[in-house]
């Protein structure tokens, strides 16, 4: 009877062991199941302060676009806007061209996002019109083989088709008609881009990139990092049949002149300055390149980058190049001292996408000078604003804003008619968004979106 006794008081605590060894099991698993959906929460957590961080910083750049005005912003203004929960975002923005440069960055519980956008602005109601004439005192005649498909807006007088040289009309014109009196032409505002101009033309005059000057000569790693400045005191020349790269936002600033021809490739908001004349060849290539010359700008070969083209004189723009959208040709030159007539010069096989503009008004002196031309073989897909003359013997496929119309044929000119000329409304790139100037409140549209970090 005793040994039964031990017997059932060993059960006993066999038992009570295998219940605590249960538990501590139960209990480990438990903290292992609670710690995991611990991690895990901080894992959701950070994801939704990763997504408050992307949304705050979209709410900075729309806030930002809403209540500044562009024309104010002459170079990098930080900026601190609050947004939803009182969250601070930083606004970095910028002109570049004839768009605006917008970096926002916004921090949630230690989570940062930076984004970047390229802003430019609703195109008005007048490039809504294949053809705008500011000259109100003329008639538009259509001769030739002109192909003419968009509406079309002139002074009272109207638009004609003729024959000429006793060869009939051939061509074809499509779109409704408006004669309007008074001024027909937006005013574009210049100072948005002639402040970066005298920003580019100080900074050389009073050497304050003296200290980035550098030794590269155009061939092989340049072993320039993002942000880099690279600064050459005199005239340049690379050329380079290997692949070369470029990072994003590097500036290559050249006190003199600089010739390109080879395969460079140049990163996201790259800035090529050159004091006098920047000549453009080979397979050079990039997306949002800024590039400004003082006194001519060329670009030939088969060069193909998207570009803000900005020079103090004129500006060609030739061969098989190719200037993808959204670029922007822009001069605004006012006297010649050789009388030189083309101030942009698009021709042979080129191709620019996006915006011409010389928003510079001829008067009795300068009658006849400064044209933009639009050669055979060449296309503008985008617009054509010009407060001079307009030579248009290629295609343009979206809108034409000018004052008068120009062509020659020995031995005569002949002001304000389209011969042989293409313009085509409807071929213009979806969504067209045009440079900054043509309203001092415009409506935002973003060119390009990036989230940077």
């Amino acid at each position: 009877m005793k040994n039964f006794e031990f017997q059932i008081q060993d059960e006993e605590g066999s038992a009570l062991a295998s219940v605590l060894i249960i538990i501590v099991i139960v209990s480990l698993f438990i903290g292992v199941v609670l710690s995991g959906m611990y991690v895990q929460n901080q894992f959701i957590q950070q994801d939704i302060d990763e997504v408050k961080a992307r949304y705050a910083a979209e709410a900075g750049i729309a806030s930002f676009l809403s209540e500044f005005r562009h024309s104010a912003i002459t170079r990098d203004t930080p900026l601190t806007i609050p947004v939803h929960d009182n969250t601070q975002v930083t606004i970095n923005a910028k002109p570049f061209g004839g768009f605006l440069d917008v970096e926002s960055i916004a921090e949630v519980r230690g989570k940062e996002k930076k984004i970047r956008v390229l802003a430019g602005a609703l195109k008005t109601d007048l490039f809504e019109y294949g053809v705008v004439l500011g000259d109100t005192s003329s008639v538009l005649m259509l001769t030739g083989s002109t192909q003419l498909k968009g509406g079309i807006l002139t002074g009272q007088i109207g638009t004609r088709t003729t024959d000429f040289k006793g060869v009939s009309f051939s061509g074809r014109l499509e779109g409704e008609q408006t004669q309007q009196s008074g001024p027909l032409l937006p005013n574009f505002n210049t100072n948005f881009i002639q402040n970066q101009e005298e920003l580019i033309n100080n900074s050389f005059q009073k050497g304050l990139w003296n200290s980035f000057d550098s030794s590269y000569n155009g061939l092989g790693n340049s072993n320039a990092e993002a942000e880099d400045t690279l600064f050459f005191d005199g005239n340049v020349s690379w050329s380079s049949r290997d692949s070369i790269s470029f990072p994003k936002d590097v500036t290559i600033a050249v006190n003199g002149n600089m010739t390109l021809n080879g395969n460079y490739y140049f990163g996201a908001f790259t800035k090529l300055l050159v004091r006098d004349t920047l000549r453009v060849g080979g397979s050079i290539s990039g997306e949002h390149v800024l590039m400004y010359a003082g006194q001519s700008l060329q670009v030939g070969g088969g060069a193909q980058l998207s570009a803000q083209a900005l020079s103090g004189g004129e500006i060609i723009i030739r061969d098989n190049a190719y200037l993808n959208y959204p670029s922007m040709i822009y001069t605004d030159q006012e006297l010649s001292p050789d009388r030189q007539e083309i101030i942009i010069d698009i021709r042979d096989n080129a191709k620019v996408d996006g915006t011409v503009v010389y928003p510079v008004s001829t008067t009795n002196f300068t009658s006849g000078l400064f044209r933009v031309r639009v050669s055979d073989q060449a296309v503008v897909r985008g617009g054509i604003y010009t407060l001079g003359q307009t030579e248009l013997e290629g295609t343009v496929l979206g809108s034409v804003l000018t004052q008068q119309f120009y062509f020659y044929e020995s031995p005569s000119s002949y002001i304000n008619w389209l011969k042989d000329a293409e313009i085509d409304f409807s071929g213009r790139p979806e969504n067209y968004v045009v440079p900054l100037g043509f309203s001092e409140h415009p409506e935002y549209q973003i060119l390009d979106w990036a989230e940077v970090q």
